[in-house]
């Protein structure tokens, strides 16, 4: 029962281990190998598997700012990004491409149950501000019950519900914490007595619509509905718009999404556009 019992905590040792330290501790070879790949203003995504991580596109990219090697002993070092001590094996490093790469398969450390890399194009990521979607990305619908509009959207997008139960606001992070050129989905039914456009037709609805677009670059109108694209915030930002409008309500999409990212998006918003379907407008 003893042999047993060692045998027991030997093997949650080993596991504790494997889990807590691979590449924490490292030989000054490594060290520097690993300080090849390491540079102030180099981003990194910090990811455990064998801790349990399982999606790495929710973990936050980070950029460094402060870099520490320091001895821990006569043959050990260890590395510091951002005055908190790394594990090489928990460390991914963003290429120029976009991939991010392990660490520790970069600085030549063993280590073991950790991917290689992530590529970009197989990567949602979220920064501070920004989420760029994968080319795999997951969806979920959303219909609403008062007014009964459906769309699709990104399942990593939080969801925040109106409290009239009008609509839904759809982006990552809190609303409070958001910059104006994060992707952010806004989808909404209005009936036409709390509508401030007069008259409440679709020409009469677009043309208070363009008020928020700063520069329009698409416009379309049809029998009961109207779609206008361009840019606001300085042109830093793209908005979309598109409006269902019927004798009683009015039910309305807007996606808004950073310039720069435009072409990772587009995929997106296509497959968020076209899944809008209007509800009971009369």
């Amino acid at each position: 029962m003893k042999s047993l019992l060692i045998l027991v905590l030997t093997s949650l040792l080993a596991l504790q281990t494997v889990e807590a330290d691979q590449c924490a501790y490292i030989d000054q070879k490594e060290s520097n190998s690993a300080l090849e790949y390491l540079k102030i203003g180099k981003k990194y995504v910090e990811f455990c598997e064998p801790c349990g991580d399982t999606l790495f596109y929710q973990k936050k990219i980070k950029t460094i700012k402060y870099l520490e090697v320091y001895p821990v002993d006569k043959k050990q070092w260890e590395i510091s990004l951002n005055k908190l001590s790394i594990d090489l094996a928990y460390t991914y490093i963003k290429d120029k491409g976009g991939s991010f790469k392990n660490l520790s398969k970069l600085a030549n450390c063993e280590s073991a149950n950790v991917s290689i890399a992530f590529p970009a194009t197989q990567i949602a990521t979220i920064t501070e501000s920004h989420y760029i979607p994968k080319t795999n990305e997951k969806y979920q619908q959303y219909c609403n019950d008062r007014f009964g509009f459906c769309l699709d959207h990104p399942s990593i997008l939080k969801k925040y519900f109106s409290e009239n139960g009008d609509g839904i606001t759809l982006q990552i992070g809190n609303l409070s914490s958001q910059s104006n050129n994060a992707f952010k989905i806004n989808v909404y039914g209005s009936p036409h007595g709390n509508i401030d456009a007069a008259p409440h037709t679709v020409k009469g609805i677009m043309d208070s619509a363009k008020k928020r677009v700063t520069k329009i670059t698409f416009q379309k109108q049809k029998d009961n509905w109207f779609a206008l694209s361009g840019y606001i915030d300085s042109g830093d930002t793209i908005f979309y718009e598109k409006t269902y409008v019927g004798k009683q309500n009015s039910n309305t999409l807007m996606i808004q999404y950073p310039k720069k990212y435009k072409k990772r998006f587009d995929n997106v918003v296509n497959r968020v556009v076209a899944s809008f379907k209007q509800g009971d407008l009369e």
